[in-house]
């Protein structure tokens, strides 16, 4: 029988956009979208084992019911970085 790891609190979960933008932009993201792209980047390693699959969608589906999810679009330039990380640490404050 599977048993799942312990929990542990999560806040934010920031999905990569496009990088076309001239600005750092944080977008909320619908359930049924951040459910879409959780399941694109999961990865199973023993798909058979029993209860597995089940877990697993079912610890998505409650995650993805938190409003927690955010697109994040952002120029991908490195000498900007110091900024994207205050802007997502600033964000993420302000959400809380």
């Amino acid at each position: 029988m599977f048993t799942p790891p312990p929990t542990r609190p999560l806040h934010r979960i920031y999905l990569l956009g496009d990088d076309t933008v001239s600005e750092t932009v944080f977008l909320p993201v619908r359930p049924r979208d951040a459910l879409i792209e959780m399941l694109r980047h999961s990865f199973i390693l023993d798909f058979r084992a029993p209860g597995l699959m089940e877990a697993h969608f079912d610890r998505l589906a409650d995650l993805v019911r938190q409003p927690i999810h955010y697109r994040l679009e952002y120029p991908r330039r490195y000498d900007r970085l110091p900024a994207l990380c205050q802007a997502i640490l600033d964000h993420a404050a302000a959400c809380a």
